[in-house]
């Protein structure tokens, strides 16, 4: 399977295994291609406890995956342009990085 692939046949049977598993209660997914949706599904259970099943319009809670996404996208500015960084640093309140 490659980006270009619109048959995602094998991840839906990689997360149902999960499921199957007990790895995880549920996994939903979106997959884009520019504005497009090229794949979405959902395999498992929302509430385990009550057997919900996950359905495309369950809301998630993030809470502190926030902190994750803005670390990564932080690490990625520094290796693009590490002045940019160092601009950054040196504006920030505590004067360190």
């Amino acid at each position: 399977m490659d980006a270009r692939t619109r048959d995602f046949a094998a991840v839906r049977a990689a997360m149902q295994r999960y499921v199957d598993r007990e790895i995880l209660a549920g996994v939903s997914w979106c997959v884009l291609r520019g504005r497009d949706v090229v794949d979405q599904q959902c395999v498992g259970l929302a509430d385990r406890e009550a057997s919900i099943a996950l359905k495309p319009d369950h809301i998630f809670r993030a809470f502190s995956n926030t902190k994750l996404l803005t670390t990564c996208a932080l690490m990625l500015a520094a290796s693009a342009s590490t002045t940019e960084l160092k601009r950054c640093c040196r504006s920030s309140p505590t004067g360190r990085c």
